[in-house]
């Protein structure tokens, strides 16, 4: 089980650097007016997509970074194994949160519509957010260990999810954005 979730890892990794490619291009394209553009600049349902699209891509990756190190500094921690537990599924909790508040205010200040990569990632979190709660009260009060299983797998399920659905919509607008081009050319 650890080798699939080692190489699940890696997968991970791939849609990380997808999505880390697609920040760059298209904050070189479009500089600072994806963050500071104001309504103005959010002409077509395109520009709302991909405003909404890129304000999702950063924020999750910012707080799966944030997740990670925060999770790997709690299990550093000597504590008891309890408090321990529920420190560590608090803090996922309060890390989904700050997620799903953090992508709701960037979308309310920029002013742009809900991609669907948005909704799919806030679904995806709420489903994370009630896994993290089943495993506080399971293994932080009632020291039961049985859900671990399906607690891990569908964590790294929603991982991969998550990273999936915005590398797709990435890999989706720069072959768009290539045919687009090349279809200029042959004008």
């Amino acid at each position: 089980m650890n080798e699939f979730f080692y190489n699940l890892g890696w997968l991970i990794r791939f849609f990380e650097l997808l999505i880390i490619c697609f920040l760059i291009l298209k904050f070189w394209k479009h500089r600072f007016s994806l963050f500071f553009g104001g309504k103005d600049s959010l002409k077509t349902i395109d520009d709302h997509e991909l405003h909404s699209c890129f304000l999702t891509a950063l924020c999750t990756l910012l707080f799966y970074f944030i997740g990670v190190e925060t999770s790997a500094y709690i299990m550093s921690l000597p504590m008891e194994k309890f408090a321990l537990r529920r420190v560590f599924y608090f803090s996922k909790l309060v890390i989904m949160a700050s997620f799903m508040a953090t992508l709701y205010i960037l979308h309310s200040i920029r002013g742009c519509l809900f991609s669907r990569v948005a909704k799919s990632i806030g679904y995806l979190s709420m489903f994370s957010v009630s896994l993290h709660m089943m495993q506080l009260v399971a293994r932080g009060y009632f020291d039961f260990n049985g859900l671990s299983p399906l607690y891990q797998f569908s964590v790294m399920f929603i991982n991969v999810m998550a990273f999936m659905v915005i590398a797709i919509y990435s890999v989706k607008l720069m072959i768009k954005t290539k045919f687009d081009s090349y279809k200029e050319l042959v004008k």
